[in-house]
């Protein structure tokens, strides 16, 4: 018994790893620019940022097929086909023709995005509050679940060596 519960919490752990891992590289929007995708990322895209289960400060926009970008009005340099946008409020980002409303909150947290002049959202979801709810679903509760199947073999272990 004690074996199969460390089984078992050692793979609710490496499936936490493993979904923490993939949330990291899930984009949380796709959004249609034209001819072109702008992909929208958390921040860092580190685990450590995933698990801190609060939305990331800043995002990073991942560019396909586009080349003229404007942050806050300003030409905005695209180095390997990225940039890092953050800010406080609300960050305008203008793709071509298209523009893409970054809403952050007062410590940086991205929150959500909305669209105008031709852009869709194609995929993901717009909503940070979706990527918490992810986040606490598919890594925080197995990884928890994970270390109380791994406690638990280990206190059915001293028991068992107490009674003889």
């Amino acid at each position: 018994m004690r074996v199969l519960l460390g089984i078992i919490g050692f793979l609710l752990i490496v499936f936490a790893v493993y979904n923490a891992y993939s949330l990291s590289s899930r984009p949380l929007a796709v959004v249609s620019v034209g001819g072109g995708l702008v992909e929208v990322y958390p921040g860092s895209g580190s685990l450590l940022s995933v698990l801190s289960v609060s939305p990331p400060e800043g995002v990073r926009l991942v560019l396909s097929n586009v080349s003229v970008v404007e942050v806050g009005g300003r030409p905005a340099p695209v180095a390997n086909g990225s940039i890092f946008v953050s800010g406080k409020g609300v960050v305008p980002v203008k793709v071509g023709g298209s523009e893409i409303d970054l809403l952050f909150d007062s410590g940086g947290r991205f929150l959500a995005l909305s669209t105008y002049g031709g852009a869709e959202v194609s995929g993901g979801s717009a909503d940070a509050s979706e990527f918490s709810k992810a986040v606490l679903t598919y890594t925080l509760a197995p990884f928890v679940s994970g270390l109380a199947f791994t406690f638990g073999a280990l206190a059915l272990g001293r028991r068992g060596v107490r009674r003889r």
